[in-house]
This record gives structure tokens, C-alpha cells and sequence, in this order.
């Protein structure tokens, strides 16, 4: 049997001036905020302080009146978060099942079911305030994570029209001014799967600072493959990078360069031959044909922020992407 797919390819310019996504502050909310700050906190509790950008700006997540879960990376990294699917195991009212390299995403039961060219998700998926439009290129950027937000219930006000049953936003970390470090993390686990995920910050100068971060996933098939066909399905090679320019030329004015380039081969989805007679092991396929679904794509984004006075910032993104599956 042979799989042969056609060929999906997206590409999407938008360009977004958000003069109040900051909204100003009702003047009781700044006589709070001047409360909070000349009241002593202890430095646990102040270190606990849960940050949520789903209104388009940094809020303390008890400010914000919206059912949400919030992660940090260091949370996902303890829970063994390797892979968008296991968000599901963390986050209450999620499912999330990738199938033919779509990753379906429903909350509340609401979102997507199937992939069409033309299909629309149910929940936005937004990395670093662009949206991913095609449930296709999500899984792709699921490594070096700040912070993920889940919003359950529907979000059209600030999130658009694709948002039914909710949204979910990626932050992936910001530079780091004060210091130049990095990391290696390495997993190695059955099916000879390897993900080697590495990451480095540095400051370049006082104003301006680079993180940039690398991921090669490869893992081998569940299932072995005992036909002619030269590929096995369900073997998979993910290759992707990313990195993340910031500049800070005044207090309270801040730019970011992002791009991200991934490329994911794989011999496509292991299919079990309905009233196979060869073998009853439904770990075993026998596959006649070479069998692949590659993807490949590039993200790139600017964000320029400006405070415009205290409670207020002016906010400009603009991205495009490009993705193929063939």
C-alpha cells in the first residue's frame, strides 16, 4: 500500500498596530498597583507572581478574569512536557491528538476534528503573539518554551474569529541583558528516540542581546515494517532552530527580530492493512511502496513596544510565514 499526499502551502503576511491592546488603568486599579508597590512583599511570595499576556499585555494572572492555566518552562520540564500532545496531561479541559502531522486541539470539546487546506481550528494557537494559522505547523515550534498559557472558553475579543473554544499562547524566553549562559538537554528513551535541545543567551551590548536555540528530534517507528518498501513508516527527523534579537535603545522602548526554521522528515503514518493475513500483531505492517510526508517552513516576526504613558503601551507585530507539506 502507498500513501501519497498532495501538496498544502501556507503562507500569511499580517500586520497589527495594537494602540490600546495595553489598555490604560482605571484609576483604582493604579491607586492598587501604587499600594502593592509600597507595601513589603516576602521575597517568596513575590517570586511566585504568575504573569498572563491573554488581554495583550503582562497582567498578574489573579488580575485577569479569564479561565486560564498557566506554565512556566521550568513547570513543563519537571512534568516531562516533551511535546505539545502532553499539555493535555497537565491542563484540564484539553485534548490534543496529532495525526498525519496535524496537531488537533480542542477545549471543551470545541476546535478541530480533521485537516483541510481550507479548514479553520476551533483554538488559536499564537507563538510569541503570531498566530500559527494551519494546524499542520504547530508541533514544529514546541522546544525552548518560556511559558504557555491555555484560555478555556471563547476568546474573540482579543484573540479573533478562531477562537471558539479558546486559545492557546507560547512565549518562548527572552533574552537575558545581564549575563551570557546557555544549556543541553538530551533525552534518550526507547525506539531509538534522541531530542537534543540546546539554547544560548548572550548580551551583545548594553542595549541589545541574543537567545538563540536548536532541536533535533528523531525518534524511530512503533511498529516494524515487514514488506518490500524501503521506508518505515512512522519514523521521524525533526530538525529546527530559532532565534530572538532584542533591542532596548531608551527605557520603555523595546524591538524583537524572531525567526524560526524547521524541516521534518518522516515515511509518513504506520496503517495496519484492514484483515491482514500476514501477521496479527497490530505492531506489524507490511508496506509495499515508499511511503513519506516531509514538512519544511520558516517564521518570521517584529514586535515593537512603547510605553506611552504609565498603564498604557502602543504595540506593533507584523509576520509572515511559509510552510509546505508534500
Amino acid at each position: 500500500m502507498s500513501s501519497k499526499l498532495g501538496r498544502l502551502m501556507l503562507s500569511g503576511v499580517s500586520g497589527v498596530g495594537f494602540a490600546a491592546l495595553a489598555f490604560a488603568l482605571a484609576p483604582s486599579a493604579f491607586a492598587q498597583a501604587a499600594q502593592t508597590t509600597t507595601t513589603s512583599q516576602p521575597a517568596d511570595e513575590a517570586a511566585t507572581r504568575v504573569v498572563i499576556t491573554a488581554e495583550r499585555r503582562e497582567q498578574d494572572a489573579q488580575d485577569v478574569p479569564i479561565s486560564a492555566s498557566i506554565f512556566s518552562g521550568e513547570q513543563l520540564t519537571e512534568q516531562g512536557v516533551n511535546v505539545v500532545n502532553d499539555i493535555q496531561r497537565i491542563a484540564p479541559s484539553i485534548a490534543i491528538n496529532t495525526f498525519n502531522r496535524s496537531t488537533f486541539i480542542n477545549i471543551r470539546g470545541v476546535g478541530i476534528a480533521q485537516s483541510a487546506p481550507t479548514s479553520n481550528p476551533g483554538v488559536a494557537f499564537y507563538v510569541d503573539g503570531a498566530l500559527i494559522p494551519h494546524e499542520q505547523f504547530i508541533g514544529q515550534a514546541f522546544f525552548d518554551i518560556g511559558a504557555i498559557e491555555v484560555l478555556r472558553g471563547p476568546q474573540g475579543t482579543l484573540t479573533g474569529q478562531n477562537s471558539t473554544g479558546g486559545a492557546m499562547y507560547v512565549r518562548t524566553p527572552a533574552p537575558d541583558f545581564t549575563k551570557s549562559f546557555g544549556y543541553v538537554d538530551q533525552t534518550a528513551a526507547d525506539y531509538n528516540w534522541y531530542k537534543t535541545t540546546l539554547a544560548l543567551n548572550t548580551p551583545l551590548t548594553d542595549t541589545l542581546a541574543l537567545r538563540a536555540s536548536f532541536v533535533r528530534d528523531a525518534r524511530d517507528s512503533f511498529t516494524d515494517n515487514i514488506g518490500p518498501s524501503l521506508s518505515n513508516p512512522g519514523d521521524s527527523d525533526l530538525v529546527a532552530g530559532r532565534f530572538n534579537l532584542e533591542w532596548r535603545p531608551w527605557d520603555g522602548g523595546t524591538f524583537n527580530l524572531r525567526y524560526e526554521n524547521f524541516n521534518l522528515l518522516s515515511d509518513n503514518n504506520a496503517v495496519k492493512r484492514r484483515g491482514d493475513t500476514v501477521s496479527t500483531d497490530p505492531f506489524v505492517i507490511e508496506e509495499d511502496a515508499v511511503s513519506y510526508q516531509n514538512q519544511a517552513g520558516e517564521r518570521i516576526s517584529g514586535e515593537a513596544r512603547f510605553d506611552v504613558m504609565p498603564g498604557m503601551q502602543l504595540r506593533f507585530l507584523t509576520s509572515k510565514q511559509l510552510g509546505t507539506t508534500k
